[in-house]
């Protein structure tokens, strides 16, 4: 009669670790109900010098510039979802052209991902339903529109204001407010003179809550984050954007979340009437009675930072720049 081994014959020792394409994923944590993925030095280094290489001779064709984009995308979307997704598409354009020539979009990709394989942490996925409630994220932008008419001024441009209410299991209430700066406004300006900002506003507005309140108020929890505007949630969830601006607001988003290592966010709509964030973003033009009287009702009040697009030069900072002032 044959026999065959069976499991107990032969003790198998398995790693908890594995390493695929350069993606290494930790299940060591899976007890815990937690998977932790991240990038291997190797291939984070071999990244960086194929994007130095190509910036040293001002030089990226067609075939590398396909490499590139496929190593750097797969090297970013399994651990961090759309992080680098909007950055990459300059590359991605140069795979179907002719032209050789290190373009100013193609160097502030290449120099992105540089920055982004030499800083980018591990991230630690959840696995099992969370213990601890969530943390509901309001947002709000408020836009006018460019002055029109006999009488004003030629120079006169949009403006805007963001406002936020976060609740949270056991921290409370928070929220702010904030202006969006003049010269953000002319950096919009300089790509494409519209008649208002509002998308624009409502994507810096969704950033402005993370980088503003201390990362106690976000780590370990599921994050829910509401929005009233339709396209700008859709930019956020796709990750890029064909609007210029808009798609380097949007790295930006994505880098705020992977910088504070989120266990997970959900981004949906809530109509207007029913956003807390739409008074903070109209604090601007309520009487100071009014101010205090909502702003009682919305818990403690912190600083709304919003992050830096504009060099001193008035001149958009490269991807790289944005990622640094979020990363400080």
């Amino acid at each position: 009669m044959l026999g065959f081994p069976c499991a107990q014959d032969k003790h198998v020792e398995m790693s908890a670790v594995s390493e695929y394409l350069g993606v290494i994923s930790d299940l060591s944590g899976v007890p815990d109900g937690e998977l932790r993925m991240d990038i291997s030095e190797d291939r984070r280094e071999s990244l960086m010098e194929l994007a130095a290489r190509h910036l040293q001779d001002q030089s990226l064709p067609k075939g590398p510039a396909s490499s590139i984009f496929g190593k750097a995308r797969f090297m970013l979307t399994p651990a961090y979802g759309s992080v680098g997704r909007a950055c990459l598409q300059p590359i991605k354009a140069r795979q179907h052209s002719n032209e050789t020539t290190i373009t100013p979009a193609l160097y502030d990709s290449l120099d992105f991902i540089q920055y982004a394989c030499e800083n980018l942490p591990p991230v630690k996925l959840p696995l099992l339903p969370p213990r601890n409630a969530k943390v509901v994220v309001f947002v709000d932008a408020e836009g006018k529109r460019r002055p029109r008419g006999r009488g004003s001024d030629s120079e006169a441009r949009p403006s805007g204001h963001v406002g936020f209410v976060v609740y949270h299991p056991t921290l409370g209430t928070a929220h702010g407010s904030g202006k969006i700066p003049d010269s953000t406004t002319r950096l919009f300006d300089e790509l494409k003179k519209r008649d208002t900002y509002i998308g624009q506003y409502e994507l810096l507005g969704a950033i402005v809550p993370f980088i503003s309140l201390p990362p106690v108020w976000f780590s370990g929890y599921q994050i829910e984050l509401w929005i009233d505007n339709s396209g700008a949630i859709g930019g956020l969830l796709k990750g890029y954007s064909g609007i210029p601006d808009c798609a380097r607001i949007i790295n930006t988003f994505h880098f705020a979340i992977a910088k504070l290592g989120l266990a997970s966010i959900w981004i949906d709509y809530v109509p207007s009437e029913s956003n807390p964030a739409d008074a903070p973003s109209r604090f601007h033009e309520m009487s100071h009675k009014d101010v205090m009287i909502a702003s009682s009702a919305l818990g403690v009040k912190y600083t709304a930072n919003l992050p830096e697009l504009a060099s001193r030069d008035g001149l958009w900072l490269s991807f790289s720049a944005i990622a640094k002032s979020i990363w400080a």
